[in-house]
């Protein structure tokens, strides 16, 4: 901040808040002998993508707490206040998923976990990349159907489920789990299966997907 000098003004109280999105931040701060002030966003805690942060003068440090304090502040607070905006691109972690989903020994061809597994997190604000390498969170899922039984003309036919998440840059294991006996019905076993797919699908998203993200920090 400058006078009309354009002589920086040390000392200015700023409050900042979240215009647009949420998080945790150090709401008030001071200007220093540059007219500069800083603070730090300790989290993001909102999905969106682009979020907006006001910053403003801080008009009630301004003034003695006395009791007519609350009256020049209703008073200053009817004249425009310096402010400013500031735009922030949120990026989340980037995850790389392998997962292998075989259903009566046979490969699937399309997937039925991996996709409600990226909408889950994508939800959340995570992105997903091809390259391992560029990976933040690894993710592998193996999943295997077995066949039931048959009554009635409906077969069942059950899932067996193994999910793990590794921070790739400690290499620690932050999230592990087993979904087995996931029994799903159809007119024919395959079909059945498929079912059980889907509703694995659903038990890993609303299981992992919280614990990813209060693990990560996201």
């Amino acid at each position: 901040y400058f006078d009309t000098e354009q002589l920086p003004i040390p000392n200015l109280p700023i409050i900042l808040s979240f215009k647009r999105g949420e998080g945790d931040l150090i709401k008030n701060v001071k200007t220093n002998m540059s007219g500069i002030a800083s603070s730090k966003i300790s989290k993001i805690t909102s999905s969106e993508k682009m979020q907006i942060l006001g910053a403003e003068l801080d008009i009630s440090q301004l003034i003695n707490q006395d009791s007519t304090s609350f009256v020049y502040q209703n008073i200053l607070k009817t004249f425009p206040m310096p402010s400013t905006k500031i735009i922030i691109n949120v990026t989340g972690l980037l995850i790389y998923i392998e997962s292998e989903e075989i259903n009566l020994g046979k490969e699937l061809n399309v997937l039925h976990i991996e996709p409600k597994i990226k909408e889950s997190f994508s939800d959340k604000g995570f992105s997903f990349t091809d390259d391992m390498n560029k990976a933040d969170i690894y993710v592998t899922i193996k999943a295997r159907s077995r066949e039931g039984s048959e009554m009635f003309g409906m077969y069942s036919t059950f899932v067996d489920c193994t999910v793990s998440a590794l921070e790739m840059s400690s290499g620690e294991e932050i999230y592990k789990n087993a979904f087995n006996n996931i029994s799903g019905q159809g007119l024919n076993a395959e079909k059945a299966g498929l079912k059980a797919f889907e509703i694995v699908a659903s038990k890993i998203s609303e299981n992992m997907v919280p614990k990813i993200i209060q693990t990560a920090g996201q």
